[in-house]
């Protein structure tokens, strides 16, 4: 009998792209036998204001593409580039399914985002996917989770499976303020993608955004 393979997709916007994104995908690799993880920035994110300041799409991509190279089981995807539009989750999966509907598919997010943003068709994205991988962040818990699944009518859906790991305090924010400050950021992410940061002069003389 032929395997089924089981796929794991981690979106954002990846500005830039860092440890802890990487030690997320590893980890759920792991946890749930994943056999690979994509990992997809997004053109235009839906819930982020971006500016001209902001590394392009294409950038992010072969920073996130630097940062996997080496590792089969990790894979940047350039699906949502592509589009050049606001990259919604569920057409990212709805998209992947197609290609190969027998392939199983997993979507990683964290926790906080789940409870506080407003995700675009949760049902039809639910209906594609076999599981949605919920890691554990600071200020949000798994209580108000299960609160969070009662108000939006979904208390009988059993696709949502955490995915418990050591907090990180790592984030794309404190990176592009020391990038800023001409603090070092050595340790916080691949060494190939900050010489593509030095390389391309990115997050330089500009405001701190989240």
């Amino acid at each position: 009998m032929t395997r089924v393979p089981k796929i794991g997709i981690l979106g954002g916007t990846f500005n830039p792209v860092h440890y802890a994104h990487l030690f997320i995908a590893q980890s759920a690799l792991e946890a749930f036998g994943l056999d690979k993880v994509f990992l997809v920035p997004n053109s235009i994110p839906p819930h982020k204001q971006v500016d001209s300041a902001t590394p392009s799409a294409l950038s992010r991509y072969q920073m996130v593409k630097l940062a996997v190279a080496g590792n089969p089981t990790l894979e940047a995807l350039d699906l949502e580039i592509n589009r050049g539009e606001v990259s919604y989750t569920v057409d990212t999966v709805k998209s992947l399914k197609a290609l190969d509907p027998q392939t199983r598919l997993f979507y990683l997010a964290g926790l906080d985002s789940l409870l506080y943003y407003r995700w675009k068709g949760m049902e039809e994205l639910l209906e594609n996917l076999t599981g949605f991988i919920l890691v554990n962040r600071p200020g949000a818990d798994f209580a108000a989770f299960e609160n969070w699944k009662q108000n939006c009518g979904l208390t009988g859906v059993n696709k949502f499976m955490p995915l418990n790991i050591p907090e990180v305090f790592l984030s794309a924010t404190l990176i592009r303020e020391r990038l800023q400050k001409g603090l070092t950021v050595k340790y916080l992410l691949p060494e190939k993608v900050e010489e593509y940061i030095k390389q391309n002069l990115l997050y330089q003389n500009q405001g701190v955004r989240k």
